[in-house]
């Protein structure tokens, strides 16, 4: 009578006593092959690294900053608007005491005014249209 053994090639050529074993999966010990670099590659890396993750960084405060102290302009009332025109204007521009005087008095007298003002996000096109507006306020464009 045949066993299940008699079919296996290894056995009937005289390997009796050892069977073969297929071979296992990985495991997690295994050692793989790595490549050496030097000391001054592996501080590069690191420094690369961190220069990428320190800009990360930044660009995740420089948003939450921007989202933090500029509010929604459609939940704010007019005269807050006009308040926060104001409050940025003396703050960013450098205007004289007299510039001032006439941007105050143009937003307390436009609320379209200082809410486009603050809808603008770059400093220079902000300088721009105050100065656009400042003219045709005095009578000059």
């Amino acid at each position: 009578m045949l066993s299940q053994d008699d079919d296996n090639p290894d056995l009937m050529a005289g390997n009796l006593g050892r069977k073969r074993i297929k071979s296992q999966g990985q495991t997690g010990n295994d050692r793989h092959k790595c490549r050496r670099i030097t000391a001054g590659e592996g501080l590069a890396n690191v420094a690369t690294s961190m220069e990428k993750a320190m800009q990360t960084l930044a660009g995740s405060i420089s948003q939450a900053s921007a989202s933090v102290t500029q509010p929604a302009l459609h939940v704010m009332d007019p005269t807050s608007r006009q308040a926060a025109a104001v409050t940025a204007i003396e703050e960013d521009e450098g205007l004289s005491d007299n510039e001032l005087n006439d941007a105050v008095v143009m937003i307390m007298g436009s609320a379209d005014t200082a809410n486009m003002y603050l809808a603008l996000k770059g400093s220079g096109s902000r300088t721009r249209f105050l100065q656009h507006q400042l003219s045709k306020f005095r009578g000059l464009v």
